[in-house]
Parts: C-alpha cells; sequence; structure tokens
C-alpha cells in the first residue's frame, strides 16, 4: 500500500476480499480493456 500511496496521478483500488491471493477475471477483465482503451 505504501508504494500506491505514493502515487499522485488519478487512481482506483479495487479489492476482492473473497478471492484471496486472486482476482475476480470477470470484474477485473472488463475493467483492464476498459483502461487500456481509455489510455490508447
Amino acid at each position: 500500500m505504501s508504494s500506491y500511496n505514493l502515487i499522485t496521478t488519478p487512481k482506483e483500488l479495487h479489492i476482492y476480499p473473497e478471492c484471496g491471493h486472486t482476482v475476480d477475471y470477470n470484474d477485473w477483465n472488463p475493467r483492464r480493456a476498459a483502461f487500456f482503451e481509455k489510455w490508447k
């Protein structure tokens, strides 16, 4: 979290408490695709 807190640009943090050390890819993949579309 300390590195995340040092980032001064706009950012979002998505926590998946039920997933342990992985993510919910049904949620993550569309977010990732939208991010790269936005910054293309």
